[in-house]
């Protein structure tokens, strides 16, 4: 003779298995419809970025086959082109590809300051005053040196280009943390809200992965990235990573 209780609780744990099963259910096609967004939106961002480079060598190419004589002028046109295609695709690339880091002691003062003064030449082209500061105690963390550089000099490339001739971009290194402040036009809340969005840019020319693939870079240190920002006053980016796990 079967136990009632028990087959009440047979019958619960068939029911609840049975939702944990259709949760799962819905969760993977959730995450199929996100992954088919991001490739809709990702295939529309590719489109839209190779347009205008095709377009030049396009042009290019019929400018040398109705005046030949100006084949070298513009050869160099399309190779220019050319290699922002190729830029392009690496960006892409970069940031559709799954990566590994490659983790070893690195001072993290040490790669800001080799960024800043790579970028220096940008920064004094734009009339942009680049100020570092570095008060480490000394000390090592465990970082991939090439991809938290590329971190750094995305935030202070976009702090150049975000002010103006005269202006000043401060960058501020401590333990375990870096901060790239700029005083140019700021953003409203909705920009920053979608800021770390794949795609979205505020740029003309820019293809959204910059910010992006910076945070994903921080992610997989363990780290942070953090935003402040106000309309006619400025923004600040804060990255804090795990100063314990040096």
């Amino acid at each position: 003779m079967v136990d009632a209780g028990d087959a009440i609780g047979e019958w619960g744990a068939v029911v609840a298995a049975q939702e944990i099963t259709e949760h799962e259910r819905q969760q993977r096609e959730l995450g199929r419809v996100r992954r088919l967004a991001e490739i809709g939106q990702m295939t529309a961002a590719i489109a839209h970025e190779i347009r205008n480079p095709l377009t030049g060598i396009r042009s290019a190419a019929q400018m040398i086959r109705q005046h030949p004589e100006v084949g070298a002028e513009f050869s160099d046109l399309i190779e220019e082109e050319a290699m922002k295609l190729n830029s392009l695709c690496d960006e892409f690339l970069e940031f559709a590809r799954p990566f590994q880091l490659n983790l070893n002691p690195e001072s993290l003062g040490g790669i800001v300051e080799s960024v800043v003064r790579l970028i220096g030449a940008q920064s004094r082209e734009s009339g942009v005053e680049l100020d570092l500061t570095i008060d480490e105690a000394g000390g090592e963390l465990m970082l991939d040196g090439r991809r938290m550089g590329q971190v750094v000099h995305n935030l202070v490339r976009n702090a150049i280009e975000a002010s103006s001739p005269g202006q000043k971009v401060i960058v501020k290194v401590g333990e375990g943390w870096f901060e790239v402040e700029d005083f140019g036009g700021g953003m409203d809340e909705e920009t920053v809200e979608k800021l770390f969005s794949p795609f979205f840019t505020t740029k003309a020319d820019g293809t959204g992965l910059g910010l992006c693939t910076s945070r994903k870079i921080v992610d997989a240190h363990g780290g942070d990235m953090v935003v402040r920002s106000e309309l006619g006053v400025g923004t600040t980016f804060t990255v804090r990573l795990d100063w314990e796990q040096k």
